[in-house]
């Protein structure tokens, strides 16, 4: 399943980019993306939509909600979203989407929009910042 979907990521110890049908993936994603504190990831496509989906290699928002919750990770943002639904469809949706199933927050990034990922401690150091 893998070579049949185009995916990029980027990961750190504090964030994750998943993209373009990355939640089924399955094993290999939810390795990248475990216990990440930002999960950015595509949210194209309602359930209800997964047929056409799963043709164009994106996901489903409920996927992603699922897939947050199996890999453990802080928050999620999806992103990618469809170019024609409205703002008024995207805000309707995002009102019914504040949490996973498991109680992550979800947030519905925008164009413009700063996200702050907090740097997990590195063990022996106080956190702060030289400056």
């Amino acid at each position: 399943m893998l070579s049949q979907l185009l995916w990029e990521c980027l990961a750190s110890s504090s964030l994750a980019l998943l993209s373009n049908g990355s939640s089924g993936l399955a094993a290999s994603a939810e390795a990248l993306a475990a216990s990440v504190d930002l999960l950015l990831h595509d949210g194209q496509f309602l359930a209800r939509e997964r047929e056409i989906a799963i043709v164009y290699g994106h996901s489903a928002i409920e996927d992603a909600m699922l897939f947050a919750d199996r890999c453990d990770v802080g928050r999620l943002v999806l992103t990618h979203h469809a170019p024609t639904r409205t703002d008024a469809q995207l805000a309707a949706i995002a009102a019914t989407s504040l949490t996973t199933p498991g109680g992550r927050p979800v947030s519905f990034a925008r164009q413009g929009d700063t996200l702050a990922v907090a740097r997990p401690p590195v063990a022996g150091r106080s956190g702060r910042r030289r400056r």
